[in-house]
């Protein structure tokens, strides 16, 4: 047996607004609706606000995550995507190009200087 919506799960509300906060939400969804719709948007609004055990009611009834107010993951596909950072142009220079002396005999000078006995193992004295 499957239950009929709730009136949260229909106007895709989240159960824990206050009765202001619910007020200014279905004042922004009636200015979308057609004419005939505003009336039973009206009638949901007047049991949600003036009626706090159908309200209780009407919240214990809705899914933990019917509507996406409530689900944390539910508008995750509707953020866009963030642009790429702006990366400032790489240009080599000759500074770069002196610095790059990769050859084997500077690669032994890269040991740390608190590893003395290492220096004396390559021919170095410390």
């Amino acid at each position: 047996m499957t239950l009929p919506p709730t009136i949260f799960e229909e106007r895709d509300l989240d159960p824990r607004q206050s009765p202001a906060e619910l007020t200014r939400t279905l004042q922004q969804l009636a200015r979308t609706l057609p004419p005939e719709e505003r009336q039973r948007l009206r009638d949901d609004w007047r049991t949600l606000t003036t009626d706090p055990a159908e309200r209780l009611a009407q919240a214990i009834w809705t899914p933990p995550r019917a509507t996406s107010l409530r689900d944390p993951f539910a508008r995750l596909s509707e953020r866009p995507e963030p642009a790429p950072p702006a990366l400032p142009a790489l240009r080599p220079t000759l500074e770069d190009a002196l610095n790059m002396d990769a050859r084997q005999h500077n690669l032994t000078r890269l040991t740390p200087p608190f590893w003395p006995g290492l220096d004396a193992a390559h021919g170095e004295e410390a």
